[in-house]
């Protein structure tokens, strides 16, 4: 009787751990990332008794900030599997509001590819980030994102005409983006054409007052055109308004040792390397400047 019984809790137990998975409101969601949640959901209904499938149900849910339905499947993975770890540190996560880095790159769409290419750019993994790109371009066509993206990334393997196109084709979807037109400067100086990066990085300015950056590549694509003056208005605007970037530091002190303007291009170079006491630009400079 007492083995019957044990036999009875044992099957009532299996029963009891075969929920169902939980109502989803995928309502605005993208068809990309319902596809992926009702294909997590499909696991879940073919492997009940599987941790990891509804381990991996809740990372995606979590990954799309659906809290409540991340909680019961986390809950259903440590009842399956307790030894395990990994479930109970993702439900603490998840009541923390963080996103770890194995459950964010389960984001697909137009935010989570993009969010991603990002990244690996600025990691500098060109090649991890083409195809993540092209997929993006591809599927959303009408969006900035796409673009902007296909843009950096091949001014970044210095496929300066690629990148003008694809900033130009921006420039229509977004006429009045600070980072289009600071884009399509940069492509322009990449080919040389400083005259005609020099309205295009006006306009960025007039977006963007004190976007130091595009103070300084303004100052030099007219320093390329051959107009210095304007320039050096240029670069001491950089340094005011991006006080920590080196590089108008140098070529505003390289400009005024050009006019005779000694103890300024001095002066400038001494707070370089304050900022990077290793920089051979500003090094050599100094020396050549010293008597």
């Amino acid at each position: 009787m007492r083995g019957l019984i044990l036999i009875l809790l044992v099957c009532l137990g299996c029963h009891s751990s075969q929920r169902e998975p939980p109502v989803i409101d995928m309502a605005g969601f993208e068809p990309v990332i319902v596809a992926q949640i009702d294909s997590g959901v499909a696991d879940v209904r073919a492997n009940a008794r599987s941790a990891d499938a509804w381990g991996k149900l809740g990372m995606v849910l979590h990954a799309y900030e659906l809290h409540a339905p991340a909680h019961a499947c986390y809950d259903n993975a440590r009842a399956l599997d307790r030894k395990h770890p990994r479930w109970a540190r993702l439900r603490r996560a998840l009541d923390q509001g963080a996103v770890p880095t194995e459950v964010s790159d389960l984001r697909v769409g137009l935010k989570g590819w993009s969010d991603k290419a990002q990244q690996l750019l600025s990691e500098g993994n060109r090649i991890a980030a083409a195809p993540l790109i092209d997929r993006l371009v591809k599927a959303y066509p009408n969006a900035p994102e796409s673009w902007l993206l296909l843009g950096r990334s091949r001014l970044e393997q210095n496929d300066c005409a690629g990148a003008e196109a694809a900033l130009r084709h921006l420039l229509q979807i977004t006429p009045d983006s600070v980072n289009t037109q600071f884009q399509l400067g940069i492509a322009l100086i990449c080919l040389e054409r400083y005259a005609e990066a020099v309205p295009i990085l006006q306009r960025a300015i007039e977006l963007k007052p004190d976007f130091g950056e595009a103070h300084f590549n303004l100052g030099f694509a007219l320093a390329r055109s051959g107009n210095a003056h304007a320039a050096i208005s240029c670069f001491r605007k950089a340094i005011r308004y991006n006080p920590d970037l080196m590089d108008p530091y140098i070529t505003l002190a390289d400009l005024l040792s050009q006019t005779g303007e000694i103890e300024q291009a001095t002066n400038l170079l001494h707070r370089a390397l304050v900022l990077n006491p290793k920089d051979e630009r500003a090094e050599t400079l100094l020396r050549r400047l010293q008597p």
